[in-house]
């Protein structure tokens, strides 16, 4: 049956392909060759997991076609939805679904949020007027920006915790995840060197290659930790391979000169020197990052001390201007707003219609900078009380998952990376991030995302739930998990 499908669709193709070329002549060629790319993605989806495990870090910079609608981004994922759907029909698998905390403590709220902010579209749009005279603000633009696109994240990772699911060597992934730590990272010093611009000034240089450089702090901070405890519990030339790829992070994340990025890494590395409990282990990472920060530009140093004289002089927000880039006065600025609705907020990007912004208080920006006064501002009380449940639940996933004996040991430290790195992540919010998906968490959705494929195992709810397919008896408990998966349990 397959077999006879397979002709017909290949004939069917051969045909449309004559017709296009027929019409259009040459330039029927550049559509013909997306097309192809699609079709191979859609005959195996996991190569459009891979290829969109690469892309979605680089969706922003100059590397990936902006194109809407016709770009690799959106060929890679429709064509991998077909493939995945294509293998579930002709297959007794069941989809790997999302766990039941992600649609009700996360995905819900994120619905709900955008409907609480609609009615604010109008004084949003006015204000940003304000930030981008060029931008128009409706209904649409508010549903692209802030549930098509997160939901998009989220959508990769359901591809790839069915990939993972469906590998024979799910392991493989991570260096999928380290390829495309090391590209993005190799891209942005490319791109800033290029410019020529000198030490310092280069942030500003690197806010335009895709995202601004706080961004991508948060981005290569995320890749940390994964490689980091990889590298640790690998053995011969893989320990190389992957301690290379860490150190290629760790050089992007000096680069970047992004305080809050170092931040998260310190949290990273000392959780990782806690769990090793290694004299030797410590003593070599922190000669490593001795040798780091040594060879570093004096410049970045008085980027990471900038404002340290500002301690103890005062507990005035603005005294603290310099240490926190104007923050502190920002928050007591944005904070009020919380009262108008405490409970359930007034919407995802409230920030954007923030009686501080309105009345030119607070003009510079359309984000508080700290996720926690974001969640309060956007969703309340009750929203804080649900996202911060569903973070602290993928915690506990990934924490059971590194301990988990029936996993490649890999996969375990790839695991232990990830909630140290999420965990960093949680520290960083206090001075920027968003609550919801967004490009410079796209690493930790890859690590959700591969959580996702070993959810059940991890919450222990069956003791037939195994979904690791190179674990003992695996076959047999794998197929009544997978079975099983549709209800969400």
């Amino acid at each position: 049956m397959k077999g006879v499908l397979f002709v017909l669709a290949f004939m069917a193709v051969a045909l449309f392909a004559g017709l296009v070329m027929a019409v259009l002549g040459g330039i029927g060629l550049l559509l013909l060759f997306p097309l192809a790319a699609a079709l191979l993605v859609a005959s195996n989806y996991r190569i459009g997991v891979v290829l969109l495990a690469i892309i979605i870090p680089l969706a922003g910079s100059v590397l990936v076609p902006k194109a809407e609608g016709l770009n690799p981004y959106t060929y890679a994922t429709a064509a991998a939805v077909v493939g995945l759907m294509l293998k579930r029909f002709f297959s007794p698998e069941k989809m790997v679904w999302p766990p039941r905390v992600m649609i009700f403590s996360f995905l819900i709220p994120l619905l709900a949020a955008f409907v609480i902010g609609v009615p604010h579209l109008a004084e949003g749009a006015r204000n940003m007027l304000k930030l981008n005279s060029e931008l128009r603000f409706d209904t649409l633009y508010y549903f692209r920006q802030y549930v098509y696109k997160p939901m998009l994240l989220v959508g990769f990772s359901i591809l790839l915790a069915n990939a993972v699911s469906d590998s024979k060597r799910p392991e493989r992934f991570v260096t999928v995840f380290g390829v495309s730590a090391a590209c993005v990272v190799v891209y942005v010093i490319a791109f800033t060197l290029y410019s020529g611009v000198g030490w310092g000034a280069h942030r500003l240089v690197i806010s335009k290659a895709g995202m601004h450089y706080n961004e991508y702090g948060q981005l290569f901070a995320l890749a940390f930790g994964p490689l980091l405890f990889v590298a640790f519990a690998e053995k011969g030339f893989s320990r190389f391979v992957f301690g290379s790829m860490a150190m290629i992070v760790l050089i992007g994340l000096v680069f970047n000169f992004a305080r809050a990025g170092m931040i998260a890494t310190i949290v990273t590395v000392g959780i990782f020197l806690w769990r090793r409990k290694s004299i030797g282990v410590g003593l070599l990472v922190v000669g490593l990052a001795f040798i780091v920060v040594a060879l570093a530009p004096d410049e970045w140093r008085l980027r990471m001390m900038q404002g340290s004289s500002e301690f103890g002089t005062s507990v005035r927000g603005e005294r603290y201007g310099e240490l926190t880039s104007g923050r502190v006065q920002a928050w007591i600025y944005l904070f009020p707003d919380v009262a108008l609705s405490p409970i359930f907020g007034r919407g995802i990007g409230s920030t954007l219609w923030n009686s501080a912004v309105t009345s030119g208080l607070y003009p510079s920006a359309s984000h508080p900078h700290n996720m926690y006064l974001q969640l309060l501002l956007d969703i309340g009380v009750v929203g804080l009380v649900f996202i911060l449940y569903f973070y602290f639940s993928v915690l506990a996933v990934m924490r059971k998952l590194s301990n988990d004996s029936g996993l490649h040991p890999r996969l375990r430290a790839f695991f232990a990376g990830s909630w140290a790195s999420l965990v960093g992540m949680l520290f960083l919010a206090f001075t920027g991030g968003n609550w919801y998906p967004s490009s410079e968490q796209a690493f930790l959705w890859i690590s959700i995302g591969m959580a996702m494929a070993y959810w059940h195992r991890a919450r222990q709810e069956s003791p037939e739930i195994v979904l690791n397919p190179v674990s003992a008896g695996a076959t047999e408990a794998r197929t009544s998990a997978l079975v099983r998966g549709w209800t969400g349990r």
